[in-house]
């Protein structure tokens, strides 16, 4: 799986939340 940022205006934007449902928990794992 490859993150790529999504590009608004020449703004790049990456967030775990573009990849999980809303209502999913999410567990981080390691350095933030």
């Amino acid at each position: 799986l490859k993150m790529v940022p999504m590009e608004n205006y020449g703004v790049k934007c990456m967030s775990i939340g573009f990849l999980v449902d809303k209502d999913s928990p999410i567990v981080w794992r390691g350095p933030m």
